[in-house]
């Protein structure tokens, strides 16, 4: 589930950023061209509900670095996070379910950005399946074999 959601999250950001942003999954290389973001998860919980109910919680943290040489530079990383807030307030999983964000926030210093968005969601814990559970039942009795003369 979790790589489900980091997959989204990369494919979004790299639609809202544009062509002209890498956005990866891990670290990249020293002196990758700026500007490129970095995905990850900073905080994942997981809280017990009633019966087999988990809630689960998925902290995504982007650190986008902006080329901050110049006024389009810097304008371009302020564009970069009104667009973050606004695009990934929903995230659309590979098939199909749709999970909300909450706690959308971003932060900026010395041209580095970093966005945080905790995505929830209810797990069920299924048990084991198993076909034989009772086994083979034998009913026996007089009263029972009178009921259906």
């Amino acid at each position: 589930m979790l790589n489900e959601i980091l997959q989204a999250a990369i494919a979004r950001i790299g639609q809202l950023l544009g062509e002209g942003t890498t956005v990866h999954g891990t670290a990249p290389e020293e002196g990758t061209p700026k500007p490129y973001a970095v995905v990850g998860f900073s905080e994942i919980s997981e809280k017990q509900m009633t019966g087999p109910r988990f809630l689960r919680r998925n902290q995504l943290h982007v650190r986008y670095m902006a080329d901050m040489t110049s006024e389009a530079g810097a304008a371009a990383a302020y564009e970069a996070m009104d667009l973050l807030l606004e695009g990934m307030r929903t995230l659309t999983l590979e098939d199909g379910t749709l999970i909300r964000g909450t706690g959308l926030n971003c932060k900026a210093a010395e041209g580095v950005l970093d966005f945080f968005a905790e995505y929830q969601m209810f797990l069920v814990d299924q048990p084991e399946a198993d076909d034989n559970r009772m086994g083979s039942v034998e009913i026996t009795g007089k009263e029972f074999e009178k009921s259906f003369a």
